[in-house]
């Protein structure tokens, strides 16, 4: 695992900016989970009972990596006006592998080999314009508008379920 961050910041006359970055890139590995799913079934005289529908040990791998950073800068010509544009950008991906063995539908049923590739891109960007201004001592104006976006993109996510035939 490795993650960094850093930030960096100053005022130069009525110029302000303040950067900051960071990094991080995580693998995890967890192994032997077990997954169970129950259900109802019914019994002779009609009576419910809780049965297993699902039973089985899985092996995940997971890599994480993040990507972030964060612009703020603003003008102030005087103590009665500021001007600011603070800016934000950050992606996250996740890639997942598993591989699970056990039984799919209840008891009785033949073993099941289940395989999981999966990858998932976030992100999220956002922007903001901001303005202080004081016309007169009764006067004062306060603006910002702001654009955001969101994205979330799964492509080509893959399950795969080998059931043995209980004949062979």
């Amino acid at each position: 695992n490795f993650g960094a961050n850093f930030s960096i910041g100053d005022t130069i006359g009525p110029f302000g900016y303040q950067f900051g970055a960071l990094y991080s890139d995580e693998w995890q590995t967890r192994p032997n989970q077990i997954k169970r799913q129950f259900g109802l079934g019914t019994q002779s005289g009609g009576t419910s009972s809780a049965s297993v529908e699902q039973n089985l040990n899985t092996t995940s791998r997971f890599n994480q990596a993040k990507l972030g950073g964060l612009l703020t800068a603003s003008y102030t010509p005087n103590d009665d006006n500021r001007i600011s544009l603070r800016s934000f950008v950050y992606q996250n991906a996740v890639d997942e592998t598993s591989f699970s063995t056990g039984f799919v539908g209840g008891s009785g049923s033949p073993p099941a080999k289940l395989w999981t590739l999966r990858y998932v891109q976030e992100s999220l960007g956002d922007g903001q314009l901001a303005g202080h201004h004081k016309i007169t001592d009764w006067l004062l104006v306060d603006w910002r508008t702001v654009l955001a976006r969101t994205q979330r993109n799964e492509p080509d996510t893959r399950l795969s379920q080998y059931i043995q035939d209980p004949e062979t």
